[in-house]
């Protein structure tokens, strides 16, 4: 008995550890429970280490949506989109009427207006100039790039007037800044101006050589025109002028020389698909002359941007500035400055030609690289 009180079991765990335990302890210990219970006691008892408990993970902030105030004015930035949404208090008295007239994506510098809720985004315009660089023997097209704001409180006293913001970007060494000013939305129309500064700070080459009216875009107008059913584009216009705008291919060609252009909406049956409300017409007024063209990607798909149309210089611009107006106005031609003659003329709707020379068919393929990919604002 005294030998048997004495026997010892010999157990081994994972880390060659020793557990002793006598025989009288384990036949007591199996009268009154289960083998199963038994095994599992033996796991927890002679466990050599003692399992950690993981830490959970630190919960990543959630990205705040940035909101502010100035006047009439609020500013609501989406930090997951990256979409810079302008809103405007209609009410005239101290209650609250906010609607949305403008966004810019901050990723890409393109900025959208429109005169309100009784309205369709449309056509949108890049802040920032698109351009050929010239690299070695080829040369790449940039368009859009990221841009930075910040609200001009101390350019309006009375914040309530106009909404101003101070813009900045690099876009492969050309150093872009300037400002965006909108004015408060007058019945269905609405006005901003931008002015922009340029420093070629790397130096880099335009290619005006192999891309002339294409090389360096001061003001380039996105917008969209599938077919005569399916667009935000009814006609462009340029100077004192009409143009249809083709399914695809180059338009306005050679460009002509005009301060004001742009391209009426309205309603297809695209508008009447979604909402069935008007397409905004903008208009473009530069403060000199520049050249006027067009490029039309074929597509299928309404939410295509398809359509190019652009201001451009022969010549590297280090400033400009222009007004931006989104109107549901079917814009009559404008009348270029001293023709006076033309003001008694009819408007007048010049057919772009579907014929197109080797130069142009030149033009296209390298044109083809304009077109980029919008958000769905």
């Amino acid at each position: 008995m005294i030998i048997k009180s004495f026997l010892m079991v010999f157990f081994t765990c994972a880390d060659n550890c020793v557990i002793l335990i006598p025989m009288k302890f384990l036949i007591f210990i199996k009268k009154y429970i289960s083998y199963i219970t038994l095994l599992s006691l033996f796991i927890f008892i002679i466990g050599c280490k003692a399992t950690p408990t993981p830490t959970p993970p630190t919960p990543t902030p959630e990205k705040v949506d940035i909101i502010q105030t100035i006047g009439k004015w609020k500013t609501i930035e989406r930090v997951k989109t990256q979409l810079l949404e302008i809103y405007y208090n209609r009410s005239s008295d101290s209650n609250e009427d906010y609607a949305q007239y403008g966004v810019i994506d901050l990723k890409s510098s393109y900025f959208r207006l429109n005169y309100g809720p009784q309205s369709l985004w449309g056509t949108s315009v890049c802040i920032f100039p698109p351009f050929w660089k010239k690299e070695g023997t080829t040369a790449t097209y940039y368009q859009g790039c990221p841009i930075t704001y910040a609200i001009n409180k101390s350019t309006n006293p009375n914040q309530t007037e106009q909404l101003v913001l101070d813009l900045t970007g690099t876009n492969q060494g050309i150093y872009i800044s300037g400002w965006l000013t909108i004015n408060p939305p007058e019945g269905n129309s609405i006005m901003a101006k931008i002015y922009i500064l340029v420093q070629n700070t790397n130096n880099i080459t335009i290619d005006f050589e192999n891309h002339p009216n294409e090389a360096f875009k001061p003001v380039f107008i996105s917008s969209m025109r599938i077919n005569d059913q399916n667009w935000d584009a009814n006609f462009a216009f340029a100077g004192s002028q009409k143009y249809t705008i083709p399914a695809s291919g180059l338009f306005i060609n050679p460009p002509v020389s005009a301060t004001i252009f742009g391209v009426e909406g309205g309603t297809s049956d695209w508008q009447k698909q979604n909402g069935n409300l008007p397409c905004i017409s903008i208009k473009i007024e530069l403060n000199k002359q520049m050249n006027i063209t067009g490029f039309v990607t074929s597509s299928n798909n309404p939410n295509d941007d398809n359509v190019g149309f652009w201001a451009a210089t022969s010549k590297f611009s280090s400033s400009w500035e222009y007004t931006i107006t989104a109107t549901d106005v079917a814009f009559t031609p404008i009348i270029v400055e001293n023709t006076p003659a033309l003001l008694t003329q009819p408007s007048t709707i010049i057919k772009t030609s579907s014929v197109t020379t080797l130069s142009q068919q030149k033009q296209q393929q390298t044109a083809q690289q304009e077109k980029i990919d919008l958000p769905s604002w």
